[in-house]
C-alpha cells in the first residue's frame, strides 16, 4: 500500500512524526520524487522533550531512570531532526516543538486544531430535558484525566476540597477510563471543566470538547502566559488559564461568578465553531 501511495499521490500530510514506513524511511524517497510533504509536530507528544514530559510517568507517578530518559531524549531529537530535514513544511507548537527544531516552522495556533463532534450522537445543547434539576447555588465541576499523575489530579482534588471547606457548594465529578460518549454526556451536564495542571496549550482536547457545549475550562501551565505572545490575537483559545500554583484561585473565580462562566463558555463555543472546525482548519 505504501508503494502504491508513493506513486499515486502528490501531497502527503503526516501527524505525530509518523509517515508511511517505519522510522520515516520513506521521507528521503518522497523528497527524491518531488512530493510535497507536510509534517505536523504540533501535538506535543511527538516532539516534546521527555525530561519535561509528564506523560512518561507511570500511573503511580514514577519516572523512568535518568539513563532511560536520556535515551528517549536522543531518539526524540533524531526523530524531529529527520522530519525537519526531509519535510517540505513542518507545523509545530511553540511550547512543545521548538526545543529540538533548528529551523522555523508553521505555528499550529495560526491554523487551528480541528474539533468536530457532529455525528457523535450528542447534540450541541448545553442541557437535556431528562436531566434532574440541580440547586441554583450548586456548581458542578468536571475533571476527566487520561492519567491522574500526568494531569495533576491530586493537586486539583486538594484545591476543590479547600474551596468546599470555605463554604462553596460544589458537586465535583471526576471520571477516568470511561467511554467517550459518557465523557461527552458529563461535559454537557457540568458548569465548567478543570482540565489539567501542567498543560502546554490553552485548549487541549477535553477543553475543546467542553467548548462545543459552551462550557469553559480552567487550564494551568507554567508557560501559558508566555505562549499567548506567540499566537495571533484572534486565534487565542478562550480558556481560563493560570499558573499551577494559582489553580485554586482560578477555580474559585468561576465558582463565584456565574456570569463569567457563561460568557467564557459562549466565547469558547464560538471559537471552536468558527476557528477550529475541520473545514476552516483545512482551508
Amino acid at each position: 500500500w505504501g508503494l502504491f501511495a508513493l506513486i499515486r499521490y502528490d501531497v502527503f500530510i503526516f501527524s505525530f512524526g509518523q509517515s508511511l514506513f517505519f522510522r520515516n524511511l520513506d521521507l528521503p524517497l518522497l523528497r527524491l520524487l518531488k512530493k510535497e510533504v507536510i509534517v505536523n509536530l504540533a501535538h506535543g507528544s511527538d516532539a516534546r522533550p521527555p525530561y519535561m514530559n509528564g506523560a512518561i510517568q507511570s500511573k503511580a507517578g514514577e519516572y523512568p531512570e535518568a539513563w532511560k530518559i536520556n535515551l528517549m531524549t536522543q531518539r526524540r531529537k533524531k526523530s524531529v531532526s529527520r522530519n525537519e530535514k526531509w519535510a517540505s513544511i513542518v507545523i509545530g507548537a511553540p511550547l512543545s516543538t521548538s526545543h529540538f527544531c533548528k529551523s522555523k516552522f508553521i505555528n499550529s495556533y495560526a491554523l487551528g486544531i480541528p474539533i468536530e463532534l457532529i455525528g457523535s450522537g450528542i447534540e450541541m445543547s448545553t442541557s437535556s430535558n431528562d436531566e434532574p434539576k440541580k440547586p441554583a447555588d450548586l456548581v458542578r465541576i468536571l475533571h476527566c484525566p487520561s492519567n491522574r499523575a500526568v494531569k495533576g489530579s491530586n493537586e486539583i482534588f486538594a484545591a476543590v476540597e479547600s474551596l468546599k471547606r470555605k463554604g462553596y457548594k460544589i458537586d465535583f465529578v471526576s471520571i477516568h477510563g470511561r467511554p467517550h460518549a459518557e465523557v461527552l454526556r458529563e461535559l454537557r451536564k457540568c458548569d465548567f471543566v478543570v482540565d489539567q495542571l501542567f498543560s502546554d496549550t490553552p485548549m487541549a482536547s477535553v477543553s475543546a470538547e467542553a467548548a462545543w457545549f459552551a462550557k469553559p475550562s480552567v487550564v494551568a501551565g507554567y508557560g501559558l502566559d508566555y505562549l499567548v505572545d506567540f499566537i495571533p490575537e484572534d486565534m487565542i483559545p478562550p480558556s481560563k488559564i493560570c499558573h499551577p500554583d494559582s489553580i485554586a484561585k482560578a477555580i474559585e473565580d468561576l465558582v463565584m461568578n456565574a456570569q463569567e462562566r457563561e460568557l467564557l463558555g459562549r466565547k469558547a463555543q464560538l471559537f471552536v465553531l468558527e476557528k477550529w472546525n475541520a473545514e476552516a482548519v483545512a482551508q
